[in-house]
């Protein structure tokens, strides 16, 4: 498992669940912040850091830069931080998805979930019947697991490509629900959605079973997803623990 994102003073950047604090934003600067903190992500993305270029691209004083970025630690500032910053300051998520890597997406949208009350697990391996299965992330509340597939490509997911990846999305959601039967069984009926996260708008929204979320929209779906909703059913009689089981047995993988 990946080690939790790192910052200087973990304190002051996370709450007790492990969220990111973001400072509050001054309504009447949002817009300022907002293209400093789009242009720091442009700028470090291949791990330089320099004012001057950020003042420069967001079109602000290099110490109006170095104001707002001081607090979020400044040169020492994580990534992740700054993007989840650029949501609350009004950046378009697909704008600052653009500027992250893969894994930098997986983390953002683990962010996102998180701040949405959603438990979460990543980076996990499991085998089954001889084959091994890797899943980016999974999210979960009530009795509901969404199986989250990242894609970061730089075209909308569309027609035989679209199918394709759904359907093996579709076939290592249903293969972790049988894992987790095997494992923690027990009388609790859960449900897992596979879920594939796109920078871009797709073709559809739907494709079998699987739901293909623009990040744009990942906030609202993840806010308004009907619990009572059933994924073609995929489903697993899990333990009455099985939340706490989930997280001691994938989490130390």
């Amino acid at each position: 498992m990946p080690s939790h994102l790192h910052v200087t003073d973990t304190s002051r950047a996370y709450n007790k669940a492990g969220q990111p604090i973001v400072p509050e934003m001054e309504p009447t600067s949002r817009e300022h912040i907002s293209r400093i903190l789009l242009a720091a992500l442009e700028e470090t993305a291949e791990g330089l850091y320099n004012i001057d270029k950020i003042a420069e691209r967001s079109r602000v004083s290099s110490e109006s830069v170095r104001r707002v970025l001081s607090r979020f630690g400044g040169e020492k500032a994580h990534r992740i931080i700054l993007a989840v910053a650029a949501l609350k300051a009004g950046c378009e998520p697909s704008k600052v998805v653009r500027n992250l890597t893969w894994r930098e997406m997986e983390n953002f949208a683990r962010e996102i979930g998180g701040r949405a009350g959603y438990q979460h697990l990543e980076n996990i391996y499991f085998g089954l019947e001889g084959r091994r299965f890797q899943i980016d992330l999974i999210l979960w509340r009530y009795r509901v697991i969404l199986v989250v597939d990242c894609k970061r490509w730089k075209k909308p997911l569309a027609g035989e490509t679209l199918r394709s990846v759904s359907l093996r999305h579709e076939d290592r959601c249903r293969a972790l629900a049988k894992y987790l039967e095997a494992t923690i069984p027990g009388n609790n009926r859960v449900s897992f959605q596979p879920v594939v996260v796109s920078v871009y708008e797709p073709s559809t929204r739907l494709s079998g079973i699987t739901h293909i979320v623009p990040v744009d929209t990942l906030i609202n779906y993840l806010n308004t997803f009907d619990y009572g909703y059933s994924s073609g059913g995929i489903s697993a009689s899990l333990h009455l623990r099985w939340s706490e089981l989930l997280k001691a047995m994938l989490g130390r993988r």
